[in-house]
């Protein structure tokens, strides 16, 4: 029985370490919430560049 109950703490420390590492990892992999936002200003500001080019080709072409 000592043997068991030996045997189930181990798994739990070792489920607990795992735990632990996985987390650690996720916090490596994530990004600071202002750089997202630089990334999302960034890309509108490009959207909103290449809308202005458009718009004013077309308008050169009506011109013509």
């Amino acid at each position: 029985m000592k043997e068991y109950c030996k045997k189930f703490s181990e798994e739990q420390d070792d489920s607990q370490e795992k735990n632990l590492q996985d987390e650690r990892e996720q916090a490596l992999h994530q990004r600071p919430a202002n750089e997202d936002l630089r990334f999302v200003v960034r890309e509108s500001f490009n959207l909103g560049l290449r809308f202005i080019t458009e718009l004013e080709k077309m308008l050169r072409k009506l011109d013509d």
